[in-house]
């Protein structure tokens, strides 16, 4: 069911590199047999043959009854608070836990002081967590002093923040929604959006699930 279960994207071209220079088990392992590259991506396709990427393989976290969690969906919503810098979505022991680098600037316009960032923090999450799944909601988060180490790519160094960070703060059962008026973030970014690309073939397995190729 390409429309609901994310498999692999492979992508083949001429801006596609032919494989890695003298390491031909480097090849092996990135390129499909027929030449397609695995992007390492994973997605879903509409009806109109549009795949909608969901996030990265090596990323994806199996939930405790076997759903696809992805962390990118979750730090998209996280991050449309304007009250957050940036964030990551990792698992410990089972349960989803966000860490959080804090809008500093943002924070003191709206006259949150230090002190009252926890709280507050638990209610950005309260709201985050009555918009997702039952299976992908945040158990608990840290908040991050700085800012995330980053690849010269500026991605995020995901490894290095496993297990790591300061207190945690475990979500409280009586949390369940945000306050009236309060007001925590803009409902215009509440919603997630994809990048759409047209493909020009589909159902091709790879590991045992769909994957898309991209001919570009």
């Amino acid at each position: 069911d390409p429309e609901n279960v994310a498999g692999g994207i492979l992508t083949k071209g001429a801006n596609v590199m032919p494989g890695y220079y003298k390491n031909d088990e480097a090849t092996r392992e990135t390129f499909t047999a027929d030449g397609w590259l695995k992007t390492g991506d994973l997605g879903t396709l509409d009806k109109d043959n549009f795949v909608f990427i969901r996030g990265r393989d090596k990323n994806m976290i199996l939930g405790a009854s076997g759903q696809n969690i992805y962390p990118e969906e979750i730090e998209e919503r996280i991050n449309a608070s304007p009250f957050v810098e940036e964030s990551l979505a990792i698992e410990e022991e089972g349960k989803i836990i966000a860490l959080i680098v804090p809008n500093r600037d943002a924070l003191e316009e709206n006259g949150i002081a230090k002190n009252e960032w926890d709280t507050f923090f638990l209610q950005v999450v309260a709201d985050l967590n009555t918009k997702l799944p039952a299976y992908s909601r945040l158990s608990s988060f840290r908040l991050q002093e700085e800012e995330f180490e980053k690849t010269p790519k500026r991605s995020i160094k995901r490894f290095k923040y496993q297990k790591q960070g300061g207190r945690a703060h475990p979500w409280p059962d009586f949390q369940v929604g945000p306050k009236k008026n309060q007001g925590i973030a803009n409902p215009r970014h509440s919603l997630i959006t994809f990048t759409r690309v047209p493909i020009t073939e589909r159902h091709y397995s790879w590991n045992g699930q769909y994957s898309f190729q991209l001919l570009i």
